[in-house]
């Protein structure tokens, strides 16, 4: 049977904190009035010293041993035929493993990005994970940072994923146990970041270069044999005009006003932890799911329109998927081989705001790059297919009102597979 996936959203530390029992979170949570310093970690009830024996007598004499007689014939084995089929491991690795791999959806880059008229270039990024156990003074010896991307196996191969990618097939390597956590860095790559020739994590205890987000996630917040997509998001302080620390004016209904760094809503650079549910959709069928990227984005419906305008009314593939968030996986009949997936502001009624993307279904050659399709990007929806679509980009405030398609940064929804055919 499936999982049932709950993906986690949100972002800064103090939503993330709030979400899960982080060890290590250094932001207050609203109900922990010693500001996070409990030790959130497993403890074993202590029983005190050795129980007295219990004094049960004399021992009974049971007599002589009856004698059983001679074995049955129980007959011949019973042939229970082969094992059953199981299907194919997934791209995550054997069960018990854990799978990870890792998005970037950030637009604007960091504070040095280079801005033209309302456009902003989009520096790369790399992942590091640390593990280590409380507390937290050093990470586990026998294990080295996850670096995803992974280190380069060949001179000139790039160990830096660019804006909108995903790092491809779930890296297993991570050691798992339930005491452990996971100290989780995003790096830029760039003037103040990562060089662009390095291919090792920065040494766990340097601050220099200073990652762009850093949050903690514990070991028992992973699960064995679950693949994850490790998702960074939101706007970085000093891009599109804005003087540090406060992100740029592009939130609010008009989208001109600033966008929140702390709190609820916040659009701070921040992880989203998503548990992928790798397993195969029924005959005939791909299985859908909606992540909500768009940096300054209301929520959102993902609605399938299968002929157009004045045709058939459009059917929700997703209802309402907020900011930081991903919507359950829907099932729906495969191939998609005609109409569109649009993707409206959501309102009380589902499909009806007005639509900021839409992706043709199949989408036409050239509409998503030959590098991201490399990756594990895909042009359309088949049957057997595990696909989450991600939305990223920033709705533009541009002068013509609209959003521009000459905007690096643009709204855009791309399909990615969590599960091979």
């Amino acid at each position: 049977m499936p999982r049932t996936t709950s993906p986690w959203s949100v972002l800064p530390a103090a939503l993330l904190c709030a979400a899960l029992p982080l060890a290590g979170c250094n932001v207050p949570l609203p109900d922990d009035p010693d500001g996070g310093a409990t030790d959130m970690a497993l403890r074993r009830r202590d029983l005190g010293g050795d129980a007295a024996a219990l004094d049960l007598g004399m021992a009974q004499d049971l007599g002589e041993p009856t004698d059983l007689g001679e074995p049955s014939d129980l007959g011949e084995p019973v042939d229970l035929g082969e094992p059953a089929d199981l299907g194919v491991l997934d791209d995550a690795g054997p069960p018990g493993a854990v799978g990870v791999r890792f998005a970037h959806l950030i637009p604007g880059g960091v504070a040095e990005t280079t801005v033209v008229g309302t456009s902003a270039i989009t520096l790369p990024v790399r992942l590091c994970i640390y593990t280590y156990l409380p507390p937290r003074t050093a990470p586990v010896a026998t294990q080295a940072p996850t670096a995803l991307p992974p280190a380069p196996a060949a001179p000139g191969t790039v160990s830096f994923l660019p804006f909108r990618a995903i790092s491809g097939a779930y890296n297993t390597s991570l050691f798992t146990a339930l005491d452990v956590v996971y100290r989780v860095r995003v790096y830029t790559v760039g003037p103040t970041g990562i060089g662009m020739d390095d291919v090792a994590c920065p040494t766990y205890g340097t601050t220099s270069p200073p990652p762009l987000i850093e949050q903690d996630v514990p070991g028992a917040a992973v699960q064995l044999g679950h693949s994850y997509t490790a998702v960074a998001l939101g706007l970085v302080p000093g891009t599109l005009g804005s003087t540090p620390p406060a992100l740029p004016a592009v939130c609010g209904a008009a989208f001109d006003t600033a966008c929140p760094g702390t709190g609820v809503g916040s659009r701070a650079p921040a992880l989203a932890l998503l548990d992928d549910d790798v397993s195969a959709p029924s005959a005939g069928h791909a299985k859908l799911r909606v992540m909500h990227g768009i940096a300054n984005g209301p929520p959102v419906d993902v609605c399938y329109d299968p002929d157009g305008p004045g045709g058939t009314a459009e059917s929700a593939v997703a209802a309402n998927v907020s900011y930081g968030t991903a919507s359950a996986y829907l099932e729906v009949p495969a191939p998609l081989a005609s109409g569109a997936l649009n993707v409206h502001i959501a309102s009380a009624t589902a499909c009806a705001g007005p639509v900021i993307g839409q992706l043709p279904m199949p989408i036409p050659a050239g509409a998503i790059p030959a590098g991201l399709l490399a990756a594990g990007a895909t042009n359309d929806v088949l049957a057997g297919d595990v696909i989450t679509i991600f939305g990223s980009g920033r709705i533009a405030v541009v002068p013509d009102g609209g959003t521009s398609a000459g905007d690096p940064a643009r709204v855009a929804f791309i399909p990615w597979k969590d599960r091979p055919r």
